[in-house]
Protein backbone atom coordinates (compact mmCIF):
# COMPACT_ATOMS: atom_id res chain seq x y z
CA UNK A 1 0.00 0.00 0.00
CA UNK A 2 1.01 3.58 -0.72
CA UNK A 3 3.02 5.28 2.43
CA UNK A 4 0.38 8.34 1.74
CA UNK A 5 -2.69 6.47 1.63
CA UNK A 6 -1.47 4.27 4.25
CA UNK A 7 -0.85 7.59 6.06
CA UNK A 8 -3.99 8.90 5.33
CA UNK A 9 -6.10 6.07 6.96
CA UNK A 10 -4.25 6.28 9.84
CA UNK A 11 -5.33 9.86 10.33
CA UNK A 12 -8.58 8.92 9.29
CA UNK A 13 -8.94 5.93 11.82
CA UNK A 14 -7.41 8.32 14.28
CA UNK A 15 -9.93 10.96 13.85
CA UNK A 16 -12.80 8.32 14.04
CA UNK A 17 -11.58 7.28 17.25
CA UNK A 18 -11.12 10.90 18.31
CA UNK A 19 -14.74 11.38 17.46
CA UNK A 20 -16.89 8.37 19.03
CA UNK A 21 -14.68 9.81 21.90
CA UNK A 22 -16.42 13.08 21.96
CA UNK A 23 -19.89 11.64 21.16
CA UNK A 24 -19.45 9.09 24.06
CA UNK A 25 -18.60 12.41 26.56
CA UNK A 26 -21.40 14.69 24.74
CA UNK A 27 -23.98 11.71 25.43
CA UNK A 28 -22.70 10.99 28.46
CA UNK A 29 -23.03 14.98 29.57
CA UNK A 30 -26.27 15.29 28.04
CA UNK A 31 -27.94 12.29 30.29
CA UNK A 32 -26.15 13.32 33.03
CA UNK A 33 -28.01 16.72 32.65
CA UNK A 34 -31.41 15.40 31.86
CA UNK A 35 -31.02 13.57 34.75
CA UNK A 36 -30.73 16.60 36.90
CA UNK A 37 -33.59 18.52 34.89
CA UNK A 38 -35.79 15.54 36.05
CA UNK A 39 -34.34 15.60 39.38
CA UNK A 40 -34.90 19.66 39.72
CA UNK A 41 -38.15 19.48 38.41
CA UNK A 42 -39.42 16.59 40.77
CA UNK A 43 -38.10 18.86 43.57
CA UNK A 44 -39.87 21.73 42.61
CA UNK A 45 -43.23 20.20 42.05
CA UNK A 46 -43.08 18.98 46.26
CA UNK A 47 -41.83 22.58 47.29
CA UNK A 48 -44.85 24.08 45.16
CA UNK A 49 -47.01 21.38 46.55
CA UNK A 50 -46.01 22.22 49.95
CA UNK A 51 -46.46 26.21 49.37
CA UNK A 52 -49.90 25.39 48.55
CA UNK A 53 -50.49 23.35 51.60
CA UNK A 54 -48.52 26.55 53.85
CA UNK A 55 -51.31 28.89 52.58
CA UNK A 56 -53.77 26.80 53.50
CA UNK A 57 -52.81 27.10 57.04
CA UNK A 58 -52.26 30.65 57.24
CA UNK A 59 -55.39 30.91 55.67
CA UNK A 60 -56.74 28.38 58.81
CA UNK A 61 -54.85 30.03 61.06
CA UNK A 62 -56.17 33.62 60.75
CA UNK A 63 -59.78 31.69 60.84
CA UNK A 64 -59.31 30.42 64.30
CA UNK A 65 -57.59 34.12 64.98
CA UNK A 66 -60.51 35.98 64.09
CA UNK A 67 -62.76 33.70 65.82
CA UNK A 68 -61.10 33.73 69.04
CA UNK A 69 -61.03 37.46 68.84
CA UNK A 70 -65.17 37.25 68.17
CA UNK A 71 -65.61 34.09 70.89
CA UNK A 72 -62.74 34.48 73.63
CA UNK A 73 -63.32 30.91 74.70
CA UNK A 74 -62.45 29.17 71.36
CA UNK A 75 -59.38 26.51 71.92
CA UNK A 76 -56.40 28.01 70.34
CA UNK A 77 -54.43 24.54 71.01
CA UNK A 78 -55.34 24.14 66.88
CA UNK A 79 -53.19 27.42 66.20
CA UNK A 80 -50.06 26.11 68.34
CA UNK A 81 -50.31 22.47 66.30
CA UNK A 82 -50.99 24.72 63.11
CA UNK A 83 -47.93 26.66 63.81
CA UNK A 84 -45.66 23.87 64.42
CA UNK A 85 -46.96 22.16 61.24
CA UNK A 86 -45.93 25.32 59.75
CA UNK A 87 -42.38 25.43 61.27
CA UNK A 88 -41.96 21.65 59.83
CA UNK A 89 -43.03 22.45 56.26
CA UNK A 90 -41.01 25.78 56.20
CA UNK A 91 -37.96 23.38 57.06
CA UNK A 92 -38.99 20.85 54.17
CA UNK A 93 -39.05 23.76 51.73
CA UNK A 94 -35.57 24.23 52.80
CA UNK A 95 -34.44 21.34 52.69
CA UNK A 96 -35.98 20.87 48.92
CA UNK A 97 -34.34 24.41 47.84
CA UNK A 98 -31.14 23.02 49.57
CA UNK A 99 -30.87 19.93 47.13
CA UNK A 100 -32.49 22.10 43.98
CA UNK A 101 -29.44 24.94 44.31
CA UNK A 102 -27.36 21.56 44.76
CA UNK A 103 -28.35 20.48 41.69
CA UNK A 104 -28.08 24.02 39.79
CA UNK A 105 -24.84 24.47 41.70
CA UNK A 106 -27.11 27.59 43.36
CA UNK A 107 -28.12 28.62 46.81
CA UNK A 108 -31.15 30.41 47.95
CA UNK A 109 -31.25 33.21 50.83
CA UNK A 110 -32.49 31.98 53.74
CA UNK A 111 -34.11 35.68 54.31
CA UNK A 112 -35.80 36.17 51.18
CA UNK A 113 -35.96 32.94 49.47
CA UNK A 114 -34.12 34.53 45.98
CA UNK A 115 -32.01 32.21 44.17
CA UNK A 116 -28.39 33.33 44.57
CA UNK A 117 -25.04 32.15 43.27
CA UNK A 118 -23.00 29.84 44.66
CA UNK A 119 -19.99 31.92 45.86
CA UNK A 120 -22.48 35.19 46.49
CA UNK A 121 -21.70 36.49 50.16
CA UNK A 122 -24.71 38.71 50.12
CA UNK A 123 -28.15 38.03 48.96
CA UNK A 124 -28.24 40.81 45.59
CA UNK A 125 -31.71 41.09 46.24
CA UNK A 126 -32.00 41.99 49.81
CA UNK A 127 -28.26 42.17 51.22
CA UNK A 128 -28.68 39.66 53.71
CA UNK A 129 -25.20 37.83 54.39
CA UNK A 130 -25.36 34.15 52.82
CA UNK A 131 -24.74 31.16 54.97
CA UNK A 132 -21.28 29.87 53.78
Amino acid sequence: MNENLSSLLERVKHGAVQAGKAAESAVKTAGEKTGELVETAKLNLHIADLQIRVKEILRDIGALVYSAHKHPNTDTEKVDAMLQELDSLHKEIADYRERVSALKHRKFCRECEAEVGRKDEYCRYCGARMQL
